[in-house]
């Protein structure tokens, strides 16, 4: 399965301009939000508000949702990337990139079925793909280095691994018997083909908040016309 995300390094409340060294991250990371937001509202009412927010609530959770957005269309996540086909890409060198369309290649015989459009899938993360989230050959060295030495604490045993939930939205709107009170959740889950990834590894009784390197998922870099790359101050 390939899956498609589309951001901008402006995107303050996902930051992916660092995902060189911190990988992808939901807004939840640092939003101060309960790391307990889907036990609390439930599953169903998690995904309504993160498809289609329209009620103030909606919004709110939607600002620290807990889910990463992709699409199994490439030209949706490009069509989101460039603020909805008004802006051209162009693709770049490293560290030039204020856009960015983030892959991810999944076998399907590693995808463990739950019903209602809900998979599960463990992974080794990779340490060695880590860099420098700024252009600075000192700090590449220095992250490369440690990196070369990291034991990651979810995976660093053979039988460890990270574990990342992926839900069909539109598949598991549409399972529901009261559907037809969420038709517009529904329409937006089926235009967009979306997936909702939620990061699931463990630190205490909750869960991380990001999607850490690994070799299942990579990045294309772009930038548009006229828009400059903002000082990236992160080490």
């Amino acid at each position: 399965m390939k899956l498609y995300r589309g951001d901008k390094i402006f995107n303050k409340k996902t930051n992916p301009g660092i995902y060189r060294n911190n990988g992808i991250r939901s807004k939840a990371f640092g939003s101060g939000a309960s790391p307990e937001n889907i036990e609390l509202q439930g599953m169903l009412q998690s995904i309504r508000r993160h498809v289609k927010p329209s009620a103030k609530e909606d919004i709110q959770y939607y600002d620290v949702t807990d889910f990463i957005s992709f699409s199994e269309n490439e030209e949706r996540a490009k069509y989101w990337c460039s603020d909805r086909d008004t802006l051209i890409l162009t693709e770049c060198r490293d560290f030039n990139e204020t856009r960015y369309i983030f892959a991810m290649d999944i076998p399907n015989s590693e995808l463990e079925g739950h019903g209602k459009g809900i998979y599960s899938f463990r992974y080794k993360c990779n340490p060695v793909l880590k860099g420098s989230d700024v252009d600075n050959p000192v700090n590449e060295a220095v992250i490369k280095f440690a990196a070369g030495n990291e034991k990651c604490p979810h995976c660093f045993l053979p039988e460890h691994y990270h574990l990342l939930i992926l839900i069909n939205s539109f598949e598991y709107l549409i399972s529901y018997p009261e559907h037809e009170r969420i038709k517009g959740a529904i329409e937006f889950a089926k235009a967009d083909e979306e997936w909702l990834l939620l990061p699931c590894d463990k630190i205490g009784i909750h869960r991380t908040t990001r999607i850490p390197r690994a070799d299942f998922w990579n990045v294309k870099l772009f930038t548009v016309s006229g828009e400059s790359r903002p000082e990236m101050n992160y080490l």
